[in-house]
């Protein structure tokens, strides 16, 4: 009979993709340190996978982009924070895997709720007929209604649903289907 316990424990200390699945959460237990060892350096980070084992974890740019405009940009600060697996990746060119993170949402505490006061910064400004249907208002004059458009995408107010534009100087409000 041959002990395999030696090849399995060989990779042991980093985390693989095919470790993973889509939807595993895993806990920055570190801060990590930047690897040279390939092309450019890449932050590699302790972390605990969903059966409680720490291993280490090569971020890819994207992953690094959304858990620091999340956690920030200082690492000290993600220890203890939660990331989700978002995707697996396979790059046959490089015959490479990558995982996809992002940060898990509870842990970022963001208020869902419009304030209150949004209704009425929007019954003040004037709004102008736009080019494909809807209602446009220059988003300077709506700082509050600007500000939550930015962190939740779209806002229902009244009867009507409020997005920014894609360059985010105008605000579109379109009436709600049915009203």
């Amino acid at each position: 009979m041959v002990d395999v316990s030696e090849l399995l424990r060989r990779h042991s200390r980093w985390l693989r993709s095919w470790m993973l699945t889509e939807g595993d959460r895993l806990e920055i237990i570190g801060e990590g340190f930047i690897n040279r060892k390939f092309s450019r350096p890449r932050l590699v980070i302790p972390v605990k996978d969903a059966n409680g084992v720490a291993r280490y974890l090569p971020l890819n740019q994207r992953s690094l982009r959304a858990l620091a405009r999340a956690f920030g940009p200082n690492t000290k600060e993600w220890i203890g924070k939660r990331a989700r697996v978002v995707a697996l990746r396979f790059h046959p060119q490089y015959g490479t895997e990558s995982v996809i993170l992002e940060p898990v949402q509870e842990e970022l505490k963001v208020d869902k709720s419009p304030p209150t006061d949004l209704a009425l910064e929007v019954s003040k400004v004037r709004w102008q007929k736009g080019r494909y249907g809807g209602e446009l208002a220059p988003s300077a004059e709506l700082p509050t209604l600007s500000e939550a458009l930015q962190r939740e995408g779209s806002i229902m107010i009244g009867g009507h649903r409020y997005r920014l534009s894609r360059n985010r100087r105008w605000v579109i409000r379109s009436r709600l289907e049915g009203e």
